[in-house]
C-alpha cells in the first residue's frame, strides 16, 4: 500500500500531489500535499474537490519569521491537545475575496517565492499558515513538520500545502480505507514512520557506505 520515499520525491518533485498519513496514535489521518512551489490551480482545486479538508500551508519555523506571520491567538479559548501550529489565516492583499482555488493558488504561490512581506497579505483569509517546529520530525510528530521535511528532501523551499481527506461517508480517510477510496485517483501514500525509518537508520546507512 505504501510507496517508498523515492517513489514519493518522485511525485512531488514533479509537480504532483502525494498522501501522507500520521501515526495512529497521534490523528490517524491522511493528508493530501504538494510542495508549496506546485500549489497549481489545478492541485488546489483537486484538494478542495477530493480531499475536502482545510487546505493550509506549512513552512520551517525560519521561512515563517521571516515573512513575520503571527500565532493564531487562543488567550479565550483552551489550545488545541496536539499542539497543531496554526498561524494567521491569510489571503492575498490583491483585492479578491480569496477563497477560489485560483486566488488560494496566488496566496500560497507568494508565500513560497521568498520575497513576501507581511504587508502583502491580509488576515483573517482562507489559507491557514503553520509552522513547522524547527527541529521538524526531531521535535514534534506532526503533519506540519512530516510535510516540510519532505520539502526539504525534495529540495525544494521550506513550503508545503496540505489538506485533510474526508471519506464518502464524511469521517476522517483512514489507512484501513486508503486503497478503496484510491481507486479512481492513483495517488501514492507515504507514512511518517516511512520517513522516520529512514531518517534514522536508512540515512545513516547512507552516510556510512559513502564514507567508504
Amino acid at each position: 500500500m505504501f510507496c517508498n520515499l523515492r517513489e514519493a520525491v518522485e511525485d512531488l518533485k514533479a509537480g504532483k500531489i502525494v498522501c501522507i498519513s500520521d501515526r495512529e496514535d497521534i490523528e490517524n489521518e491522511i493528508d493530501m500535499m504538494c510542495l508549496g512551489e506546485y500549489a497549481t490551480v489545478e492541485n488546489i482545486n483537486y484538494m478542495i474537490t477530493n480531499a475536502k479538508g482545510l487546505v493550509c500551508c506549512p513552512m520551517s519555523a525560519e521561512w515563517c519569521d521571516k515573512i513575520g506571520f503571527e500565532p493564531m491567538k487562543n488567550d479565550n479559548i483552551k489550545a488545541d491537545k496536539l499542539g497543531t501550529p496554526f498561524y494567521q489565516s491569510i489571503d492575498l492583499d490583491n483585492g479578491s475575496t480569496g477563497i477560489s482555488a485560483i486566488e488560494r493558488s496566488k496566496t500560497i504561490n507568494h508565500v513560497a517565492s521568498g520575497d513576501a512581506v507581511l504587508s502583502d497579505f491580509v488576515s483573517p483569509g482562507h489559507l491557514f499558515t503553520l509552522r513547522a517546529k524547527p527541529g521538524l520530525l526531531d521535535e514534534r510528530l506532526g503533519n506540519t513538520e512530516f510535510s516540510v521535511q519532505m520539502a526539504e528532501l525534495c529540495e525544494s523551499k521550506p513550503v508545503a500545502v496540505i489538506c485533510e481527506v474526508i471519506n464518502k461517508d464524511g469521517e476522517m480517510l483512514r489507512v484501513k480505507d486508503f486503497e478503496e477510496w484510491n481507486k479512481d485517483k492513483g495517488l501514492k501514500l507515504y507514512s511518517i514512520d516511512k520517513l522516520l525509518n529512514y531518517l534514522r537508520f536508512d540515512k545513516a546507512i547512507d552516510r556510512i557506505l559513502d564514507s567508504e
